[in-house]
């Protein structure tokens, strides 16, 4: 294939390029600018789910059966749901190679609640942007369930009279 660069362009070669080459472009140019931009945040929430099953394990130490089957059936179920982001999302795979978390034991139960749900919020705040970030419908039908299972979940630990642990 040849080209002659001193040849004007007519109708036809413009609306090729505008159909090939300037949507391509285009196309490639708007994902690379969302995958960067959700990056940081991905694994930020990676971390935090870490941090949650750290303090839910504080939480188990002190709590009793029934208590503690809740919060190691919480845990699995943060652990399915980094899993399913960490397929959507292959830049999470990135915080296995970060060094691990000193996360200190609070000195008492009203602190360990404090810093999970100040965590709890912090993650659900980070899921409600990405949630607003994400162009594909299935994963922001997860990314919302998600979302909704986590406040649901705040319900039951924060305001359940039954689940109140006293020290």
């Amino acid at each position: 294939m040849s080209f002659n660069d001193e040849q004007l362009a007519d109708e036809k070669s413009i609306a090729n390029m505008k159909l090939k080459y300037a949507s391509i472009k285009e196309n490639k140019m708007v994902k690379a600018l969302q995958e960067s931009s959700s990056t940081k945040c991905n694994l930020e929430i990676a971390r935090k789910i870490k941090r949650t099953n750290k303090y839910l394990s504080f939480l188990n130490e002190i709590g009793d059966k029934d208590i503690s089957f809740y919060v190691n059936e919480l845990k699995s179920i943060n652990d399915l749901e980094l899993k399913k982001l960490r397929e959507i999302y292959e830049e999470l795979n990135e915080i296995d190679f970060d060094n691990p978390e000193l996360t200190k034991r609070p000195q008492n139960i009203y602190e360990l609640n404090k810093n999970l749900a100040e965590n709890e919020l912090e993650l659900l705040s980070e899921l409600f942007d990405l949630f607003f970030k994400e162009a594909n419908a299935s994963n922001k039908t997860m990314l919302e369930k998600m979302i909704k299972r986590k406040i649901e979940a705040l319900k039951i630990m924060f305001l359940n009279p039954k689940l109140n642990i006293q020290i």
